[in-house]
């Protein structure tokens, strides 16, 4: 079985029985994890082994598909890798606009990647989808691209007239698909944060955070955040990154209405990437 995995350096080994952990510091109905170590069960699916962010073994449960073995493996999993290696995840996208490295979070379903692929339409270049990782280097933020596709569902893919880079669908029956962009292995440097999110107002509003709301914010946009509680260690290293994240970075809130005008939206983002404000 060959298994798609966002981590090159890492080899996926398929194995009949997986370790358990002895030291449990956070579980919750799907994993166990310490410092160290991390399990993740999914029933029909797979046992999910990952150590030290350098192994990962995967039990197969029954004869389940691929796929869903690669979701959890290129989520959850890769999740706590990041963690155990100390690398800031953040449950976004990124693309680097007239040298400007940006990145896009915000709930699910905000079009987070819809955003990145419209700005890879107008000339950006793709980073990074879904999980973002950022690490200090120099005493600066970068970003570290692992991605070669997009997700999309298929009203965006037939939006942005994509559908020769379709690959595959993300799962079966499921009306998402991976869309091939080139592959990035440069870092690069982060230079602003859009949060977007959307609700039934008419009007689309940005607002530029300050102060703690900054710290927070970016504070609940950390990918499987809920596993730091048993990482204290990790926890209080991100808590540093974050401040000086705070502190470098402007941060604009984005709320956009259901119905929108989508370039008049785009120039608007556009504005705020390649000049923003002052941050405080």
């Amino acid at each position: 079985m060959n298994l798609r995995f966002l981590l090159d350096a890492i080899e996926i080994d398929l194995v009949k029985k997986v370790p358990e952990i002895s030291e449990v510091l956070f579980q919750d109905a799907y994993a166990q994890l310490n410092e160290r170590e991390f399990l993740l069960t999914i029933e029909d699916v797979a046992r999910f082994y990952a150590r030290e962010g350098e192994q990962v073994l995967v039990a197969p449960i029954g004869n389940p598909d691929p796929k869903s073995i690669e979701l959890y493996l290129n989520g959850s999993v890769l999740g706590a890798l990041f963690h155990q290696k100390a690398r800031l995840a953040i449950h976004g996208s990124s693309f680097l606009y007239n040298d400007t490295g940006v990145l896009v979070c915000g709930a699910s379903g905000a079009g987070k990647s819809t955003l990145t692929a419209s700005f890879c339409k107008k000339g950006a270049h793709f980073l990074t989808d879904d999980i973002t990782p950022i690490i200090e280097s120099e005493n600066e933020l970068l970003i570290s691209p692992i991605s070669d596709s997009i997700k999309l569902w298929g009203d965006s893919v037939k939006k942005l007239e994509l559908d020769d880079a379709v690959v595959s669908p993300v799962q079966n029956q499921m009306d998402k698909y991976f869309i091939k962009m080139d592959r990035d292995k440069s870092l690069h440097s982060l230079g602003s944060i859009i949060l977007l999110s959307y609700d039934n107002s008419k009007e689309l509003t940005v607002e530029e955070l300050k102060g703690a709301e900054k710290f927070h914010t970016m504070l609940n946009q950390i990918y499987r955040k809920e596993y730091l509680q048993g990482m204290p260690s990790t926890q209080e290293r991100y808590f540093a990154l974050l401040v000086k994240l705070c502190e470098s970075t402007p941060i604009f809130a984005v709320t956009r209405p259901e119905r929108l005008d989508y370039p008049a939206f785009l120039d608007k983002i556009e504005s705020l990437i390649v000049k923003p404000q002052t941050n405080g």
